[in-house]
């Protein structure tokens, strides 16, 4: 099910399969960097979206992190220049905030197969974050110009927002009326 009524960019499915229901921005923000010594136009990219699991009314909510590249690994670049995320950070008033981030697999074993977003890029990695709503929401407000990525090696790369993105205003909504909702 797809709630786009009255222009919301949320996506609501249920899965039948696990019997959770998950809901998502339509689109996630979109971080890239440019590897200049392959290529001027071939980049890797960081893609960032909330999402919510439902189980009969039990929330929980993740930073979901897509990996993609257009370099040609291998070929162009060399393999070992791949590279495993293990930290996302961000800089948010001021304050670097931690994501750890683990595969999708490990965080929602029941939706590891779900397709949460669909980046123009095909993902070579998908990974999650534990979060709260109030670390989404500011993440949406700041909405950082630049994220870095801590790597299993120790390395960090950054990224730079690839085009600008109103975050996540519909899936702030939907969360906050659930805790009102709640709070009754």
């Amino acid at each position: 099910m797809i709630g786009c009524q009255g222009g919301s960019r949320l996506v609501e499915r249920l899965d039948t399969r696990s019997g959770l229901t998950f809901v998502s921005e339509a689109q996630a923000q979109v971080f890239a960097r440019t590897e200049s010594r392959y290529s001027r136009s071939a980049r890797d990219y960081v893609y960032i979206g909330p999402v919510e699991t439902n189980e009969r009314g039990t929330r929980e909510y993740f930073l979901w992190v897509g990996i993609a590249s257009t370099l040609d690994r291998g070929y162009v670049a060399p393999e070992t220049e791949t590279f495993v995320p293990e930290v996302l950070y961000a800089n948010v008033q001021d304050e670097v905030m931690a994501f750890e981030l683990r595969p999708l697999s490990e965080r929602i074993p029941r939706l590891a197969s779900i397709k949460f977003y669909n980046p123009a890029v095909k993902l070579t990695t998908e990974l999650a974050a534990r979060v709260t709503v109030e670390q989404l929401a500011l993440l949406s407000n700041e909405s950082p110009a630049q994220i870095r990525i801590g790597l299993v090696n120790g390395q960090t790369l950054d990224f730079y927002l690839w085009e600008k993105s109103p975050g996540w205003p519909d899936f702030l909504r939907h969360a906050a009326e659930f805790s009102a909702a709640a709070g009754r």
